[in-house]
């Protein structure tokens, strides 16, 4: 974010004469744009973590159940 403000300020200003308008992360009606996609990006869940770690679950499961069938054998013999 740091870069794209710097890249903005340097080549926009250059590009557009020092017109203000034609910015758009340090444009004055943006408010404080890099709090806002800080936030959002704190905001923001990886799924795929979610999922991993449902499988997880879901996979210890299945192990204790076998688990508990082959015990139940060797009782039974």
């Amino acid at each position: 974010m740091e870069s794209l403000i710097k890249y903005e300020d340097s080549n926009v200003d250059f590009y557009s004469e020092t017109d203000i308008s034609k910015r758009i992360l340090t444009h004055p009606s943006a408010g404080d744009m890099k709090d806002k996609i800080g936030t959002t990006r704190a905001s923001i869940k990886n799924p795929y973590k979610d999922l991993y770690i449902w499988i997880k679950g879901e996979l210890l499961d299945i192990l204790g159940i076998s688990e508990a069938l082959v015990g139940r054998e060797t009782v039974y013999k």
